[in-house]
């Protein structure tokens, strides 16, 4: 799995896996590494998260990505986003950087 190297990244589900931005700044590191300073990053305060979601979404529009989520959306749904809305951005991360 792409983010397996990745502090804090464990993908188990489509919801709390992706509720602190952290796997969404992996999966943007591993396209713009120097868009996203991965080592920097945290997830203990909201302020944390806004910065990933942000960071993440930011990066990935930069390298094409359609921005389907919002950093607003993903902070009022945490700990548990949508499920369904996570399945479509990552799937047209992918698409978008996989071809």
């Amino acid at each position: 799995m792409q983010t397996a190297p990745y502090k804090g990244v464990n993908i188990t589900d489509w919801r709390g896996s992706f509720a602190d931005g952290l796997a969404f700044c992996a999966i943007a590191h591993r396209h713009q590494p120097s868009k996203v300073p991965f080592d920097t990053l945290s997830a203990d305060a909201e302020s944390d998260r806004r910065r990933n979601f942000d960071l993440a979404f930011q990066a990935l529009e930069e390298s094409g990505v359609d921005r389907f989520l919002d950093t607003e959306d993903m902070l009022e749904t945490y700990p548990k986003p949508d499920s369904k809305s996570i399945v479509l951005y990552v799937s047209q991360i992918y698409k978008c950087l996989h071809g």
